[in-house]
């Protein structure tokens, strides 16, 4: 077994050599590794428009005592997270606030108007005190909005998400990782220990 002392530099390595050591890291690169400056991005861009992220996962059991925003992927980098929407701000922000006038005064009077957003992404509108029927017959309309901006910002973040992996698992990303953490081999392309 070779040692640090005695271990080959990534240039070092014949071409068969090099190929192997580039398709050893590139197996053992995970999704989850880069993930999150992308998803911190997401839950910024969410936040600016009244859209916060629970820190709670999507399928916890309510105990949870995370801090930090819950988005979970499946295989198809498709975000799942759970959110609470500010729907004044995210009116202001829109600046739908004329087209959904009865809502917004209705919000604006009354002090409490949020949307919740499942990990399906389907939106449930919660409010205190009396809704008139003008403003309920608003709410199926805002709601598609609200759906339209999360999954336009969902397709954006897999995006970001697909990108930087293909990025990650590129020859030229790894060769650079393994050239900046100096890392040493033997002959076989291994990892010297």
């Amino acid at each position: 077994m070779a040692t640090r002392t005695d271990s080959l530099t990534f240039s070092d390595l014949d071409d068969s050599a090099k190929s192997r050591a580039i398709d050893s890291f590139a197996s053992s690169i995970e999704p989850v590794d880069f993930s999150e400056f992308a998803v911190g991005h997401f839950v910024e861009s969410l936040a600016e428009q009244g859209i916060d992220v629970s820190t709670n996962p999507p399928f916890a059991n309510g105990r949870s005592k995370r801090t930090e925003p819950a988005v979970y992927w499946d295989d198809s980098f498709s975000p799942r997270f759970t959110a609470s929407v500010d729907v004044l701000a995210f009116m202001r922000h829109h600046k739908i606030c004329n087209r959904f006038r009865a809502i917004y005064s209705f919000a604006a009077a009354n002090g409490y108007l949020r949307a919740n957003v499942n990990e399906y992404g389907e939106i449930e509108i919660e409010w205190t005190g009396y809704e008139t029927p003008a403003a309920e017959a608003q709410y199926p309309a805002l709601c598609e909005v609200i759906e339209g901006i999360i999954d336009t910002l969902s397709r954006e973040l897999q995006h970001d998400l697909r990108d930087e992996y293909e990025y990650q698992t590129s020859e030229e990303s790894i060769i650079e990782t393994i050239q900046a953490n100096d890392y040493g081999f033997d002959a076989e392309g291994r990892i010297a220990a």
